[in-house]
């Protein structure tokens, strides 16, 4: 892990900095990856990360608690000192933030000036070993709770009866380089579940490749599912966003 390169969240005017926020992309941070160990793949959450930023003080509120990154499985924050003029680094499973964000089951970097920049690396597992290197500092070894790698699911329902007229375009992505897009046929019947019919058979048509390690399944085909049902996970557990391409079509339902 080369520790001077990585995500850049400064800012270097010094007169008014500026606050970069990294919206709708939450997802591609701390993927769950598929890994094999001892011969055997599973869904693991572990890597490393490097960034370096320079917050600037607090202004008036001290002891506060910041989100700067969340994950899929981690999330990133800081928290000022009582002066508001240190800050150190928090780590935190998407669990426990879940419950009490940023307060509970943490990995607490040392405090830093907040005027300085500085440089994080970041090496964790879902062991809950979590290293922290700092410019200035060196190499912290901490823990935190055991956690489990998410697998991300998500669920599209047909509004309503579909038309013979409807059809289903989406485009899936995960952040990662790995896009796939559905464009399903028209339904055969004007009946419940026939837009999702129509999609599995579009994605049954697809290679591979095409796929792009995205599962798509008929509701009535999963446990507690229903025809109208469309489900949409990937392979190695990681997160994705579903966006409508340019032919979706509502006029009778739309998935």
């Amino acid at each position: 892990m080369a520790f001077n390169k990585g995500l850049q969240l400064n800012d270097g005017n010094t007169i008014v900095r500026d606050t970069i926020y990294l919206g709708g992309a939450d997802k591609a941070f701390f993927q769950t990856q598929w890994v094999s160990v001892d011969g055997v793949n599973q869904r693991k959450s572990e890597g490393s990360v490097v960034f370096t930023i320079r917050p600037d003080k607090s202004e008036g509120d001290s002891d506060t608690l910041i989100e700067l990154v969340k994950g899929q499985n981690l999330v990133l924050g800081m928290e000022y000192n009582a002066a508001g003029d240190q800050y150190r680094l928090l780590v935190q499973s998407k669990t426990d933030y879940g419950t009490t964000p940023l307060v509970t089951n943490v990995a607490r970097g040392e405090f830093v000036a907040a005027e300085a920049e500085t440089t994080f690396g970041v090496s964790y597992s879902d062991s809950g070993v979590i290293s922290i290197n700092q410019s200035g500092v060196g190499t912290q070894v901490l823990s935190i709770p055991t956690y489990t790698a998410a697998q991300e699911t998500l669920v599209l329902h047909e509004e309503a009866t579909p038309a013979t007229s409807d059809r289903a375009d989406l485009v899936i992505d995960d952040g990662r380089g790995n896009i796939l897009h559905l464009l399903g046929g028209a339904p055969t019947a004007a009946s419940t579940g026939k837009t999702v019919d129509a999609a599995i058979t579009a994605y049954g048509n697809l290679t591979t490749e095409q796929k792009a390690g995205f599962v798509l399944e008929d509701g009535a085909t999963v446990a507690g599912g229903q025809a109208t049902e469309l489900h949409i996970s990937r392979t190695d557990g990681a997160g994705f966003v579903v966006t409508a391409g340019d032919n979706e079509s509502e006029v009778g339902s739309a998935v």
